[in-house]
């Protein structure tokens, strides 16, 4: 007896004659779901089988017994019971096996699966570990040495590898467990053993290279990265500055291949091979299947693929589609083959999007249809018009374009109803312009994406036939890439939840949308609706207002860096900017900026050139206006002061050089910059700055050591100060005792993340302790705010 038999019997013996007609997959999924869930996050060790095992024994017990659980109770625990089970064999099978294999292991080998990216000085690659039972799938950083590889090629080194669902750190982490991989670390290899061939499994991997090494040649420079992405699910090409600007601007799930994608690539077969169903169906579910396997076969294209997949094969035996089924259908798909997957953000997103969609967007579509004046213009009369065919050709056009504007507003709006909270708990923030970007931009994806392959297509019969068409796409790309700076520029582009408002208003914005949906048919749903406009405009206005009023001192979490920010009175000045990751340390210095409502930074000061507080600068001038920059004028030679001078000029702003004690006015408060106190290195050169408003001080001597601090007091007179930057990131040869005794901070702030150098030094915080100072560290507390 086939497996499909066995399960159609159990099904059968488990749901009611009039249950087993309905949707039976749908219910089935539901505890399949659940099951997953409980499986991934709550249960350990024998608990998945004992409460797997109770499951499947009272949905047995519910059907011969005649117990009071309706049918659809059963199938919902015959989910969940078998999702339990699985859990708990997928671990024992596959996962136990992986993490026994961690550890240190010389003259081992890999198989390679996947191309190279470069990440700084290590090549990143997927590949094959042997293990007790078979191989395991591991992300593995390798050495300079192992170069040109490709999938097939085996690697033979010293690997150091640990369990995939724990960082270095040892806490808990399911990113990779999600999508499959169970090993991660690092190896350095000794010999490459060349495959002669690539096996026939990686000729996915080895087309989709193909696809990326052709768009290299043919498409332009500023273009090609981009439409790596969308094509291939590459992204490694990409800037942060544009990964930032799209997220920013709502539009990120252009570059994360996606459903989206998928329906393009089947439109665009309908449009070359017409409707019917055999040759739809002949050609579109193959090209399906290797579209998956062509970009990663990542949660989001598998769901889409399956659905499509289905969408397909009804219509080519003439049978009618169920699109909740269809989507349950992906879910088991994906679940069936990694139950941990449902831990990927990319699987939560993804249903959730599409649950959005089937609830939401079809009713606000007919909602919006019936509302005037859209009514007329979708639902009027073309013969009533008087003045021809041409007026008739225009309301015509005007209909199309309306028709689509509201697709793509109210397909945003069930998308987005689900999918906010859950952006907002793992980003922090959520776009607040989502809906106008994709309005703007979503056209142009379907232009990008078929002018791509078309590219590429044409590129194997004429090399320059294929350049042409991708110089044609490039325009429409660099549109998209126009918006979404533009968007991403605005203010309040981004909202962090952090904000007690931004929580509130996301919880009175829930609860009135939900009101409306409940009450559309009655007298009640305007005047909701109207509250809800209100909450927007009011939460706009006191975001507005409190943004210019409020002064506050911020270090900003930028990792192993520092970015101080000082806002006051309508004006702003940032205080370095660097960190772990330069153009993160820009893109969050200009963020916090714009959340807090201004779109223009006034100063912009240096203390010294380490890459730790200049290195996302580039970053800051390219996303906001700044009105000036001070640098320290020192005889050191830098190419990060180069960099600086350079994208100054790109961005005009004014450069000034301190050369001595220089006093900036603040509005009613100052700014004062002392001169570096020394030349010998790059450290001692740093510029001090002293911010005064009245009573109220602040001081931050960037990387000055001790003997610089010592030359800053018998400099100047400094005065007792309430907020201290501690210098070097809390190092121990910063701080010194005789600077602290000299002004006595009340509150010390440590600009530092995750390093090797011991920063902050014990010896420092048993210093601070001597002097009764309140303490706050980036890396425990993030973003730190002191409001006045």
């Amino acid at each position: 007896m086939t497996v499909s038999c066995i399960l159609q019997q159990v099904l059968f013996l488990c749901c009611s004659e009039e249950v087993f007609d309905l949707r039976i997959l749908l219910l089935f999924t539901c505890g399949y779901v659940c099951g997953c869930l409980c499986g991934v996050y709550l249960l350990d060790g024998l608990l998945p089988v004992i409460f797997g095992a109770a499951a499947l024994l009272l949905a047995l017990l519910a059907r011969f017994l005649k117990f009071r659980f309706s049918g659809q109770s059963c199938l919902a625990l015959l989910g969940l019971g078998t999702a339990l089970l699985w859990c708990c064999a997928y671990r024992q099978m596959f996962v136990d096996p992986a993490f026994s294999a961690a550890g240190t292991h010389k003259d081992s080998y890999a198989e390679i699966c996947s191309y190279p990216i470069e990440r700084g000085s290590s090549l990143q690659v997927d590949a094959y570990i042997p293990t007790e039972r078979g191989s395991a799938k591991a992300t593995i950083y390798l050495n300079d040495c192992a170069d040109h590889l490709k999938p097939g090629d085996v690697v033979i080194g010293t690997f150091r590898l640990r369990p995939s669902n724990r960082r270095q750190d040892g806490t808990a982490f399911l990113y990779y467990q999600s999508k499959g991989v169970l090993l991660t670390g690092s190896a350095s290899v000794s010999e490459v053993q060349k495959a002669e061939r690539v096996p026939l499994r990686y000729y996915p991997q080895r087309l989709s290279e193909g696809i990326r090494i052709r768009l290299s040649q043919i498409a332009p420079p500023d273009a090609a990265p981009f439409l790596k992405a969308i094509m291939t699910g590459d992204r490694s090409s990409l800037s942060y500055g544009t990964v930032h600007d799209l997220s920013v601007a709502g539009l990120s799930h252009i570059i994360a291949v996606s459903g989206m994608h998928v329906s393009i690539l089947i439109g665009a077969l309908y449009l070359l091979l017409g409707r019917g169903r055999k040759r739809s169906a002949l050609v579109g579910i193959p090209v399906l299947l290797l579209f998956m396997l062509l970009t990663g076969m990542s949660p989001s294209v598998v769901r889409a693929s399956v659905m499509l997949g289905i969408f397909l094969f009804a219509r080519l035996l003439r049978r009618e589609n169920d699109t909740p089924t269809a989507l349950s259908a992906a879910a088991l798909v994906i679940l069936l083959h990694n139950p941990w997957a449902i831990s990927n953000l990319g699987f939560q997103l993804s249903f959730l999007a599409v649950c959005g969609l089937l609830i939401c967007s079809g009713p606000l579509y007919r909602h919006f249809r019936a509302a005037r004046p859209w009514s007329f213009i979708l639902n009027g009369k073309e013969h009533v018009l008087r003045g021809g065919k041409l007026l008739r050709w225009l309301l015509r056009i005007v209909r199309w374009l309306v028709n689509g504007a509201l697709g793509v507003i109210c397909s945003t709006i069930g998308a987005l109803i689900f999918t906010v909270p859950v952006i907002a708990l793992v980003y922090g923030s959520f776009s607040t312009y989502a809906m106008l970007s994709n309005l703007l931009a979503l056209w142009a994806v379907f232009l990008c994406f078929s002018g791509g392959f078309l590219a590429v297509a044409l590129s194997v019969v004429s090399i320059p036939a294929g350049t042409a068409v991708a110089w044609l796409t490039a325009w429409p790309v660099r549109y998209i890439l126009w918006i979404s700076r533009i968007i991403s520029s605005l203010p309040m582009a981004s909202l962090p939840i952090s904000l007690l408002y931004t929580k509130l208003f996301l919880i009175f914005a829930y609860v009135v949308a939900a009101l409306v949906f409940l009450l559309r048919e009655r007298k009640y749903g305007k005047p909701l609706l109207c509250v809800l406009a209100a909450l927007v405009a009011a939460a706009v206005f006191i975001r507005l207002d409190s943004g210019v009023k409020t002064d506050v001192i911020a270090a900003l979490d930028v990792g192993q860096g520092q970015s101080i920010c000082i806002l006051a009175r309508g004006q702003s000045a940032l205080i370095d900017c660097g960190g772990s990751d330069a153009d993160e340390a820009g893109a969050h210095a200009a963020d916090y900026l714009r959340r807090a409502g201004f779109d223009r930074l006034d100063y912009l000061i240096v203390s010294h050139y380490d890459a730790d507080h200049v290195g996302g600068i580039p970053e800051l001038l390219r996303e906001i206006e700044v009105a000036r920059i001070y640098l320290p004028d020192v005889p050191f030679h830098s190419d990060h002061r180069m960099e600086i001078e350079e994208a100054a000029r790109k961005s005009d702003a004014e450069l000034c050089y301190v050369s001595e004690d220089t006093v900036l006015s603040f509005g009613d408060a100052s700014l004062h910059l002392m001169a570096p106190v020394s030349m010998e290195n790059d450290n001692a050169a740093s510029v001090s700055v002293l911010y005064s408003d009245g009573d109220y001080d602040m001081l931050v001597t960037g990387d000055l050591d001790q003997a610089g601090e010592h030359s800053l007091l018998q400099m100047h007179a400094l005065p007792d100060v309430e907020v201290y930057v501690a210098g070097h990131h809390g190092s121990n040869g910063s701080s010194g005792m005789e600077l602290l005794r000299a002004i006595q901070p009340e509150t010390v702030l440590i600009s530092v993340g995750k390093n090797s150098y011991g920063h902050p030094s014990e010896a420092l915080l048993q210093r601070l302790s001597t002097i009764d100072a309140v303490i706050y560290r980036t890396d425990q507390s993030g973003d730190i705010e002191i409001r006045r």
